[in-house]
């Protein structure tokens, strides 16, 4: 077997895997608790919104599936869903987490 096709087989069985602790957004600025997160292949990453208004996720160049943003809702949560089995290793995905009152650009980073 290939190691594209270990991959893609491992991100298929993993889908459901999520990050060990989640990114919080703390407030309208967009802060998170975690400028820089690791997740290991296969996993999915969760956000969790702490900031009193809705806050929108948005990537230059996304791991996920997804090519636009998304909307964390206030007190609410979002799920990336798997990563594409395409997607870098130890590679930065840099993303903004535009907030009501501003805007942060923490990243990403898929470890082998």
């Amino acid at each position: 077997m290939s190691d594209t096709q270990e991959k893609t087989t491992a991100t298929l069985e993993a889908a459901t895997e999520i990050a060990r602790s989640p990114v919080t957004i703390l407030d309208d600025t967009g802060r998170v608790d975690k400028e820089e997160v690791h997740i290991r292949w296969g996993e999915q990453l969760e956000w969790v919104n702490k900031a009193p208004h809705d806050a929108e996720i948005v990537f230059v160049e996304s791991p996920f599936p997804w090519q636009r943003g998304f909307k964390v809702p206030r007190g609410g949560n979002k799920k990336s869903g798997p990563h594409k089995t395409d997607a870098k290793t130890d590679h930065n995905y840099k993303y903004t987490v535009v907030g009501q009152t501003d805007r942060n650009d923490p990243i990403i980073i898929i470890d082998k």
